[in-house]
């Protein structure tokens, strides 16, 4: 899996060098805040080794053996913009413990790890101290429209990513 994941960064380096590519977000009161495909690139590689622990976990809990709770999994197929769903469904998770997975890694990363790569329009850090990034995460993850945002954003980035991917892989 860790070849994997690095296999996965050089990519993702090697189409920053190429072009560079971000999300913006509006966090209100004209507050704009920057995602660079960069920091992402670390920011994914956390959320992988997040993903990875939080599965095994369930999996040990007897997760792996059920099925994916088809509801949770239509209610959020519905929630992301129609311009995504279908690359979204082809990372359709293959059991429970993958599902819950997902969900958990999500509230991490806009609760825990999204603050501390945000950066304004001069490429400065929005949140540059540890109290500063949780006081983001806490707001982020308990205030349902920064959420929304923020998921969309994220799927935004990553939907970026899959098309420079494949840009790289085919040059």
């Amino acid at each position: 899996m860790e070849k994997t994941q690095n296999k996965a960064i050089d990519i993702l380096k090697k189409a920053y060098e190429k072009d560079t590519v971000e999300v913006n977000f509006d966090l209100g009161g004209g507050v704009i805040a920057n995602l660079s495909l960069a920091d992402a690139a670390d920011m994914f590689a956390e959320q992988g080794c997040i993903k990875e622990d939080k599965q095994y976990e369930y999996e040990k809990k007897g997760y792996g053996d059920r099925p994916i709770d088809e509801k949770k999994w239509e209610t959020y197929l519905k929630s992301v913009k129609p311009e995504h769903r279908e690359r979204i469904a082809k990372d359709r998770p293959c059991n429970r413990a993958e599902q819950r997975a997902d969900e958990d890694t999500q509230r991490i990363i806009i609760r825990d790890l999204l603050a501390k790569y945000l950066r304004d329009e001069n490429g400065a850090f929005h949140f540059p101290d540890e109290q500063s990034q949780q006081k983001f995460g806490r707001m982020a993850i308990s205030t349902p429209r920064l959420t929304k945002l923020i998921t969309d954003k994220l799927i935004e980035l990553t939907g970026k990513v899959s098309e420079i991917q494949e840009t790289v892989k085919n040059s």
